[in-house]
């Protein structure tokens, strides 16, 4: 026998009051001493006894008026059937629908999210006057919809035709946590709780919430899994992530991508093919072999031909899912660069000239600017700053600070100066530390000692396993002023020949040689034109990736410094939307939310004249791309986790039987109509019992 309110029991302590009762009412009769005879003490010894028996039995009548009314109110029920009573009770029904992509896989009973609205719709067939549902869907980060009991069948069906396929995963812990506080409002006593998924792994990964074990014990789980008795043989290959190789964005040069790709199905799949896309233009294709369950990494590349924000997609072929085949990534290729070049004439020969020659297409603005005309410049409308030499006051070292911080670039040659200090200043000011000048022997010239080949400005240079310091020719240096700060990237003889730092938002490449032939031979060696040309590449093509995130997620924009004016910004979402945000200012600077990225694709955030911040490239969560037949004996192991000892757990593998299944699960009869029927009764002998006992007298 179950009980549908087991609380109610502790009623059952109140059947002893009437035997509390009895034992204070009960007198001993005191002996009188008088003459009498033997026949007057006999009868009155018989009425006692009577008397006595009647009590008693007012006793029991009254413990189980107490006990019956306890049983009726805490509604028992049994196995089998009794005629005239009613087969079950009133139910308030949970149904939670997995609508994640995963569920738009077809197999040979069609669509799997059509499978498991036929079961919503079977189960309703099975509801009875009385019964409420309330129906909600898995993927889903609000749980606002769709999400409070109903007695209409056609407000259901409604609900239900509305659930589409959602790219967010499915998460049960976070919907066994909501299903409880839609349980608070049930009306009826019988509660149920109704999971209709693939259960695919992802399903049972960690909860939003502190708490997802039910605290209910009455409450009845039925797990109807979709796809478990499917013998398809489902091929589904997935791009699980992507990483983005190269480090800067130029046009013309490729730019490679590795991409994960997994192969979910039981067997190998071969010849499929993986493609490039720039701005949804096919850019580079190729044909790859994965074993059955195994993922491989795929490299593919293709130069840009363009210039400004390059929307990016890697996918493959269409198969049974074709929403994961598909996966983005994004960068940025700068307008033109400007570049101010200030310095006497001896000290921008070479570079100017280096940046010419390497300028085929004659795309860069180049000012060559005296230092006597420095000040004049605004630093804000270049994209490159290169002080090649000249003399320069504190108040132009502080501009160029601030340019730097401000999300400007530099490159900067030793200038000249009255003495060190006022050069340790400037340094100082670029996070470089204290300049100290070096002077080597004419027969003893110092040279490079450590190259460190993992930057990105020899990115193509050295072949793997080859010597880098063997394959860098080395300037001849007699003089030099090194510092102590910033990244290392070229050392030479008792100091730091080439060094970068960042500055604010900025970046600056500092040499510690002069570009003329005064103090090296440096502009006459072959690694002088690459390191210039491609310093400029590095600091004013744009490294800016964009920033990756799942979908579901929020984002958080840190705008720029240069873009600190600007308090509302456009954002593009991937159906060409456009959304408008306000910078919200926080002490790590000006942010821009997207909250609840539910679309999959490239997310464009521009400011109020039309520049181009940044990117955002959502994706799908790859765990929802495991095509994995449930396995129902740890799924239940994996339920039963989250459920009270006491909850009833049901496996309906058959959603065409669930009729069956489920009045095989509800098979019982409820009990309450027959005790409370039993009170009744028991009180009216009870009454009839007391008047007659009432009138007798001892």
């Amino acid at each position: 026998m179950n009980f549908l309110n087991p609380l109610i029991l502790i009623g059952l302590v109140a059947a002893g009051i009437p035997l509390l009762l009895h034992l204070l009412n009960l007198r001993k009769l005191k002996t009188v001493d008088f003459s009498t005879l033997k026949f007057i003490k006999e009868l009155q010894k018989t009425k006692i006894r009577k008397l006595k028996l009647k009590q008693i039995l007012l006793l029991i009548l009254r413990t189980l008026i107490v006990i019956f009314a306890v049983m009726a109110f805490a509604r028992p029920t049994i196995e089998g059937s009794l005629p005239f009573f009613e087969s079950y009770a009133k139910s308030s029904v949970i149904i939670i629908v997995d609508n994640s992509f995963s569920m738009d896989i077809s197999d040979e009973y069609g669509n799997r999210l059509n499978q498991a609205k036929n079961a919503v719709r079977a189960l309703m067939k099975n509801m009875n006057e009385g019964d409420e549902i309330a129906l909600f869907e898995m993927a889903n980060n609000k749980f606002d919809v769709l999400n409070t009991f109903a007695t209409s069948t056609e407000l259901i069906e409604s609900n239900l035709n509305n659930i589409k396929i959602s790219p967010l995963p499915a998460k049960l812990d976070n919907s066994l946590k909501f299903a409880q506080l839609i349980l608070e409002d049930a009306k009826n006593l019988n509660k149920e709780i109704f999971i209709i998924s693939d259960f695919q792994s992802n399903v049972f990964e960690t909860a939003e919430f502190d708490s997802i074990k039910l605290k209910d014990p009455s409450v009845s789980i039925f797990l109807l899994p979709v796809g478990a008795n499917s013998k398809a043989s489902l091929n589904n290959l997935s791009i699980d992530s992507l990483n983005l190789l190269s480090s800067i964005f130029i046009p013309n040069r490729p730019v490679e991508v590795e991409a994960f790709i997994r192969n979910s199905s039981n067997k190998d799949i071969k010849g499929a093919v993986v493609s490039m896309l720039y701005n949804d233009q096919r850019v580079a294709q190729r044909a790859i072999d994965v074993p059955a369950g195994k993922s491989i990494s795929v490299a593919i590349a293709a130069p840009p031909q363009s210039r400004g924000p390059i929307k990016s997609t890697i996918m493959t072929e269409n198969d049974v899912l074709d929403y994961d085949n598909t996966s983005y990534f994004g960068f940025h290729i700068p307008e033109s660069p400007r570049i101010l070049i200030a310095g006497e004439q001896s000290d921008v020969f070479f570079i100017e000239n280096v940046l010419r020659a390497s300028d085929e297409n004659k795309e860069n603005s180049l000012t060559v600017v005296s230092p006597q005309l420095f000040a004049s410049q605004n630093l804000a409308s270049f994209d490159l700053l290169i002080l090649a030499g000249g003399d320069y006051s504190k108040s132009d070292f502080d501009r160029i600070t601030q340019y730097l911080e401000n999300g400007g670039s530099a490159i900067v040659f030793p200038v000249n100066v009255k003495n060190i200090a006022d050069l340790s200043y400037f340094t100082s000011k670029l996070g470089l530390g204290n300049s100290t000048e070096i002077v080597f022997e004419p027969n003893k010239p110092g040279n490079f000692t450590i190259v460190e080949s993992s930057h990105p400005i020899f990115d193509n240079v050295f072949k793997k396993g080859e010597s880098e310091i063997k394959n860098v020719e080395s300037p001849k240096i007699y003089r030099a002023v090194k510092v102590d700060g910033g990244r290392t990237i070229i050392k030479s003889t008792d100091g730091v020949f080439f060094v970068e730092n960042e500055v604010g938002e900025g970046k600056v490449y500092y040499f510690g040689v002069k570009p003329t032939t005064q103090w090296s031979d440096f502009p006459f060696v072959g690694i002088f034109p690459a390191l210039i040309h491609r310093s400029m590449i590095l600091l004013t093509s744009s490294s800016d990736k964009a920033i990756e995130s799942i979908i579901g997620n929020s984002a958080n924009i840190i705008i720029p410094k240069r873009y600190a004016g600007t308090n509302r910004f456009r954002i593009v979402d991937p159906s060409g939307n456009d959304l408008y945000r306000e910078v919200v200012n926080l002490p790590s600077g000006a942010v821009v939310t997207l909250e609840n990225l539910t679309l999959k694709g490239i997310y464009q955030i521009f400011d109020e004249k039309g520049n181009f911040i940044t990117q955002i490239a959502v994706n799908h969560n790859n765990s929802e791309s495991e095509i994995l037949k449930p396995d129902m004996s740890q799924i239940s192991e994996q339920v039963k986790t989250r459920l009270h000892g006491d909850n009833n757990l049901n496996i309906i593998e058959d959603i065409d039987s669930i009729d069956l299944r489920l009045s095989q699960a509800r098979v019982g009869t409820e009990l309450w109509q027959l005790f409370l029927l039993l009170t009744l009764i028991t009180a009216v002998i009870e009454m009839l019992v007391a008047r007659v006992t009432k009138n007798e007298q001892v």
